[in-house]
């Protein structure tokens, strides 16, 4: 099934390179019986569902729907685009991916919202076929676009084109401490330059642990690991800007 795409040449980014026309994936071919489709109960209206589980969903609000209907829906080939799937308890890691499967690779997603009460963090979550992974993380109320709302969102990717440099940690569904991402944001610390202080470091180690679904070693709604590996390099920049980086001449300073 041919899938949504990143134009060539930005495999760091996270804005711009989403296939946002609708066309990634082809409809299925019409059935001269009639379309083969159930129907999965959506919060506002029935949602028609390929019984096959190959399709393309847009547009499906299933905000609210219990967590066994959706994992009992077919998954198999399905591409949800512009969709809602929050407080369902289902995050990416409950649909995974393998684009080694061609009969049944599971779904990829393009701008899908996942996120549950109580902590009300939303993930605007993208999975292409070639298994890259980009979100959007923000906390409630805020709006990315705002500059000043830099702390109260987050940019991650997981593009397997780029190197691991900081840490092969989180790689794996695992459990992931405050501690741990203290020690990835000191270690990113150390090959920056120049190098920021000890005080620049703790507030952006804090900033990215409240980011962090520690029971599973990835950040909040996603499948993606969380290391300092996949903080987009973009909102780093970002961050950098709204807190300027203090050179660090006492690195024994506190």
């Amino acid at each position: 099934m041919e899938q949504p795409r990143k134009p060539k040449g930005s495999p760091n980014g996270t804005g711009g390179q989403y296939d946002t026309t609708g066309n990634g994936a082809p409809a299925p071919l019409p059935d001269l019986n009639g379309p083969a489709t159930t129907t999965a109960p959506g919060r506002t209206a029935p949602i028609p569902w390929p019984k096959d589980g190959y399709g393309t969903i847009r547009d499906a609000d299933l905000n609210g729907m219990d967590t066994t209907d959706v994992l009992n829906l077919d998954w198999s080939n399905i591409t949800m685009q512009h969709s809602d799937m929050r407080n369902t308890h289902v995050t990416p890691l409950d649909l995974p991916y393998d684009p080694d499967d061609y009969n049944e690779s599971g779904p990829t997603f393009l701008h899908t919202l996942f996120g549950d009460e109580p902590h009300g963090y939303t993930a605007n979550y993208t999975r292409f076929g070639d298994d890259d992974t980009f979100a959007t993380i923000a906390m409630p109320g805020s709006d990315p676009r705002r500059e000043k709302d830099i702390d109260r969102h987050l940019d991650v990717c997981d593009s397997h084109d780029d190197p691991i440099v900081y840490s092969e940690e989180g790689a794996d569904r695992q459990v992931f401490s405050e501690d741990d991402m203290r020690r990835e944001v000191d270690e990113w610390r150390h090959r920056h330059n120049p190098k920021p202080s000890a005080r620049y470091a703790r507030r952006l180690a804090d900033t990215l642990a409240g980011y962090v679904d520690v029971d599973h070693g990835v950040w909040r709604g996603t499948d993606i690991p969380a290391n300092m590996d996949t903080v987009s390099p973009q909102w780093l920049d970002a961050y950098e800007y709204r807190h300027p980086v203090d050179d660090d001449d006492d690195d024994g300073a506190r």
